[in-house]
């Protein structure tokens, strides 16, 4: 019997990966797009029947093949991404009036090691702050790695 594929729900998750460096410096895994060259966080969408963190937990082992056991940190504002972003045949099944869907952000501590990229990057890095600001593509990038900063404190997430 054939599984019934599942269906993209209307939004969407970003994580990053984030590391603490020997000298106490918070990094962050940045991941380069084959489709159009850009740096941003792992981002993906849900499936019908998943919740955000779920999707986020998912989508990190698909897109940088490792499993985060560590404390997920759910960060905060939920921002909006543009529907026509999305690729049309994901969204196909949603209602055509729909203009933007919701952004559940995550952030979750990398497990020593490399990581492992999906056929849908070419590389990744590990970078500052600062240099991860200026890389990124997208603002919603921008917004989630100033909550990021917020949300984690060099030496583990903050209470």
């Amino acid at each position: 019997m054939k599984q019934r594929e599942r269906r993209r729900a209307p939004w969407q998750v970003l994580v990053y990966l984030y590391r603490v460096s020997a000298e106490g410096e918070l990094q962050v895994a940045l991941f380069q797009r084959v489709h159009g060259g850009y740096w941003q966080g792992i981002a993906g969408g849900g499936e019908e029947g998943e919740t955000p963190e779920e999707a986020a937990r998912r989508e990190t082992r698909e897109e940088a093949g490792i499993e985060c056991r560590g404390r997920w940190i759910r960060l905060a504002p939920v921002l909006s991404v543009p529907v026509h972003v999305i690729r049309p045949g994901l969204r196909k099944h949603w209602p055509g009036w729909l203009t933007t869907i919701p952004c559940y952000p995550f952030a979750a501590e990398a497990p020593e090691g490399p990581l492992r990229l999906s056929v849908e990057h070419a590389e990744y890095r590990w970078a500052r702050l600062d240099e991860a600001r200026a890389l990124v593509h997208w603002d919603n990038d921008r917004v989630v790695l100033a909550a990021l900063a917020e949300g984690v404190r060099p030496g583990g997430p903050s209470a």
